[in-house]
């Protein structure tokens, strides 16, 4: 019997882990390591032009309610197949109430690059989860990802998001913003469901530069469409939207004004009251080739 209870003392040790709390504020340049995971952000923090925060693979960074990276520097969240980088509400008790801001956090916000030299901020194989609106007030950048800025965003999942559902402010949960004229935002091979939005899931603007949607699955979102492009220059190829379920003027695509080619995507299974499969208000659009 002695020797029981110093075999089950061990194994007891063995499954602790220990945790790193970051108050919020101002980080200096850092990496985020496993012997620290999982980091527990408590309010708001930033990453100014002239820091970086390094994020290893499997690290878990969790998210009190109203806190949020903001990143005028550089992320590297360079995850792995087999230890992907998780985002996601440190307690998700009361996420499914919408007018608070309980059980949730509000995403990451990668601004214009203020930094000098090559921005080699990345997400890849990065999972963005839990993120919620849940204010009775216009609150900007509180959505599951704001990007302005060049960024490959790759075999990344972004679910269990709601932004704003039935107030009319509200970002979507993946908002993708190019300014400058050789800007590119790529998302590739990444997979986007159960997210509820009423202005799209992901919504594309590019007053300059360029977006692409590749070889990415869209399944279970609620609400808006899928993609809902605003004065476009964006390709979306090669894509899966299936299940999905638009409410009023959405539909799994909708584009409207700009350049856009819209090709080799398979969209089935999804339902719609007032908009198509896919949907252009206007523009150069071009549908080649699709199932």
């Amino acid at each position: 019997m002695k020797k029981l209870y110093i075999l089950l003392a061990i194994s007891f040790s063995f499954g602790l882990s220990a945790q790193t709390i970051i108050s919020g504020g101002t980080l200096a340049t850092a990496t985020w390591n496993l012997a620290g995971s999982p980091y527990i952000v408590q309010a708001a923090i930033y990453i100014p032009g002239t820091n970086v925060l390094t994020i290893d693979p499997g690290v878990v960074v969790k998210f009190l309610p109203q806190s949020k990276i903001t990143v005028d520097g550089q992320l590297v969240a360079n995850g792995t197949a087999g230890q992907p980088i998780i985002f996601e509400a440190n307690d998700t008790t009361g996420w499914s109430n919408q007018t608070n801001t309980t059980g949730g956090w509000n995403g990451i916000q990668m601004m214009s690059y203020a930094g000098s030299g090559t921005d080699q901020s990345i997400l890849r194989y990065c999972t963005i989860r839990d993120c919620k609106y849940g204010y009775a007030f216009t609150v900007p950048l509180t959505n599951a990802f704001s990007c302005y800025r060049e960024l490959d965003i790759l075999n990344c999942t972004f679910n269990h998001n709601n932004s704003g559902t039935g107030f009319y402010v509200a970002d979507p949960p993946l908002n993708l913003s190019t300014a400058g004229a050789g800007d590119s935002i790529r998302v590739d091979n990444c997979d986007i469901y159960d997210n509820t939005s009423i202005f799209g899931i992901i919504r594309t603007v590019n007053t300059a530069g360029y977006t692409e949607v590749t070889r990415s699955e869209f399944y279970n979102n609620y609400k808006g469409s899928c993609i809902w492009g605003i004065w476009n220059n964006l390709l979306i190829d090669n894509n899966e939207f299936h299940d999905n379920s638009c409410e009023g003027d959405n539909g799994p695509i909708k584009i409207s004004i700009g350049t856009v080619v819209i090709k080799r995507n398979k969209v089935h299974h999804n339902t719609t009251q007032q908009l198509a499969a896919i949907g252009c208000r206007s523009g150069m659009v071009t549908i080649e080739d699709n199932l």
